[in-house]
């Protein structure tokens, strides 16, 4: 199971309780320059806590100063806010192209420590599942090679369940531009339905040309289309890589990248998945403690939310008076307790949704199975829908 997953098992239980058609060799212009991009998210925090848990997001200090005529106090609070250093993705696909090719290989990014695999491990990925090829597109095929949409269903068809990165579309946009029949978006789109659910990183396209249909004015149409469908896929991300490159970073081809570029593009992408695919709290640490055991134990929110059916179910039997908050008008689902009462009080007939047994409402689940359920609440008994 994913750290996604697990991290939204977590907070569940505590709140109820991410080229070209040959390789290009060039001399490296490659120099000592070295970026660093810094991604900010912010920490999580709750304010609802079950019976027993403490926040310690924030500490205060006081000071006083006294004369003999007046008494100053001043306060000062102190917030802390936690970075993830980590992704929420164990294991990671990378599909790529050509430009893609040198971020697995040490000789091309400067040492072992600098490859992509080395760059996604740092940022907490246990397993990396590379395939780049020279000349990938989403769509066209060479002979005796893959393409992209190709790879991705060969891989979910063996039941991967991960997050992807995906360093495609620069030959797309240049086959495009050459006259291709299928456009960008659907390309785009037909790689998120092989996909499906998984958490998904695509990275842009830039090039340095000014002609051909590697042109970056190229590049530029495919990204723009990229950032607008990308947006509707709440799954998946784009990493503006576009944003960031420098010029010295191209080989004099202007589409691949010099040992430095290909340093870069590796960390800089790692670094995107820990931003949009963070993992919140790494092994269940939690600002010093545990979650589950010394924070929002899963005994305590047991206990805590057994204490509230408990409530609630004496005063449905009458065992007990209805709390007055109950009965108060607020926004929502509160307020239609008093509208129920009143269809039933004056047989109104009125459909409202509510937590109810089964009772054959769906027939493959137990009776008892507690449904949200639409019934009719008329002044005789409740009609089901």
């Amino acid at each position: 199971m994913r750290r996604v997953t697990r991290a939204a098992l977590a907070v569940a239980a505590a709140l109820v309780a991410v080229s070209c058609t040959e390789q290009i060799s060039s001399t490296d212009a490659t120099g000592s320059t070295t970026t660093l991009v810094t991604t900010l998210v912010p920490g999580p925090g709750s304010t609802t806590l079950p019976p027993g848990s403490t926040s310690p997001t924030t500490t205060s200090s006081t000071t006083s100063t006294t004369t003999s005529t007046t008494s100053t106090t001043s306060t000062s609070t102190t917030t802390t806010t936690v970075v993830p250093t980590t992704t929420a993705c164990e294991q990671v696909v990378h599909i790529g192209d050509s430009t893609s090719v040198p971020l697995f290989d040490a000789a091309q990014v400067g040492g072992a420590s600098e490859t992509a695999t080395s760059r996604y491990e740092g940022v907490g990925v246990d397993v990396v599942y590379p395939d780049n090829s020279g000349a990938r597109s989403i769509i066209e095929t060479l002979p005796g090679q893959q393409n992209a949409a190709d790879v991705a269903a060969g891989v979910t068809a063996n039941g991967y369940d991960g997050c992807w990165v995906l360093m495609v579309g620069t030959n797309d946009a240049a086959n495009i531009a050459a006259g291709a029949s299928i456009d960008a978006e659907t390309r785009i789109r037909n790689m998120m339905t092989i996909i499906g659910d998984d958490p998904v990183l695509w990275v842009d396209t830039i090039t340095r040309r000014t002609d051909d249909e590697y042109r970056n004015a190229s590049m530029l149409e495919w990204n723009q289309v990229l950032y607008s469908v990308v947006a509707e896929y709440p799954n998946a991300r784009v990493f503006r890589w576009y944003d960031v490159v420098r010029p010295e970073w191209f080989r004099n081809d202007g589409i691949h990248y010099t040992v430095e570029g290909s340093a870069r593009r590796a960390e800089f992408t790692a670094q995107a998945l820990v931003e949009f695919f963070p993992e919140r709290f790494p092994k269940g640490a939690y600002y010093g403690m545990q979650l589950g055991v010394d924070a929002y134990s899963l005994e305590e929110v047991i206990a805590w939310g057994d204490n509230i059916y408990a409530d609630m179910r004496a005063q449905a039997l009458g065992e007990k008076p209805l709390e007055k908050k109950l009965l108060e008008r607020k926004v929502g689902e509160h307020e239609q307790l008093l509208e129920i009462l009143t269809s039933i009080e004056h047989d109104e007939r009125r459909i409202f949704y509510a937590n109810l047994p089964n009772q054959g409402a769906v027939p493959n689940l137990p009776d008892d199975a507690i449904l949200e359920l639409p019934p009719g609440f008329t002044g005789t008994a409740r009609t089901g829908e």
